[in-house]
């Protein structure tokens, strides 16, 4: 599943937008795909707390407003007609476990200057929850999540990919203090772990090579700077 290699950061989102340019009526406005990057890597890389560096940084510029994220997590399967306890050992780092086509429906609809609602899944009853997230088109889109380079057709569609690791140590420690809040047992969170461990090694550590931008150990503010000081200028063009 190995992916062209881009010239530039950005040049598809040019394309992207001379393809869905109006092509009459002066007064019509001129609508922009979006930018969009993807960002992947193993559970508890920081994938979360890169996104929140980001959205720290434009505000600072106050651009903010630039900004939509989608969280792939919320793209599992909802596993209805299936038991909590059934729900329960279901392997969610597993590529089948995704609704890829509904993840591609919903960022090309955003591309295409449509609003998008989607439900967010509930981590601890493993389905989809009560509460709806509403995804506005906006000139830069996050798409964030484990196993979103995992399907080709979604892939195709970042102008930048970014990949994250950290020693896996620390990512456990991540792991368990997250799913612990999430009232999760110890034994479970362990148990899931080693899924997740055996899935970074089948699925996701093969596109750590391919990624435009890696991060790996901590956030650097160099490169950090550079993707934000990308996003705002192709956002702006």
């Amino acid at each position: 599943m190995t992916k062209n290699k881009r010239a530039t950061p950005g040049h598809k989102t040019i394309a992207k937008k001379e393809k869905f340019k109006k092509k009459s009526g002066q007064k019509k406005k001129i609508f922009k795909p979006p930018l969009i990057i993807g960002i992947t890597g193993p559970s508890g890389s920081g994938k979360t707390r890169l996104i929140a560096e980001i959205s720290n940084l434009l505000k600072e510029k106050n651009k903010e407003h630039l900004l939509q994220v989608i969280d792939g997590d919320n793209y599992y399967n909802p596993l209805k007609g299936k038991t909590f306890k059934e729900r329960e050992i279901i392997n969610f780092d597993e590529p089948r476990i995704m609704m890829y086509p509904l993840l591609v429906n919903h960022v090309r609809s955003l591309m295409k200057g449509q609003t998008v609602k989607h439900k967010k899944y509930d981590f601890k009853q493993y389905t989809w929850g009560n509460q709806s997230i509403t995804y506005k088109p906006k000139p830069v889109l996050i798409v964030a999540g484990h196993l979103i380079f995992c399907h080709q057709k979604l892939r195709n569609l970042f102008d930048i990919e970014v990949y994250m690791d950290i020693p896996a140590d620390i990512r456990l420690q991540r792991r368990l203090k997250r799913d612990r809040e999430r009232g999760r047992p110890v034994e479970l969170v362990l148990e899931q772990w080693e899924r997740a461990r055996l899935s970074y090694e089948k699925y996701i550590k093969k596109f750590e090579d391919q990624a435009d931008i890696k991060f790996t150990s901590a956030i650097n503010p160099i490169s950090l700077d550079l993707l934000v000081t990308k996003i705002v200028s192709v956002a702006e063009k």
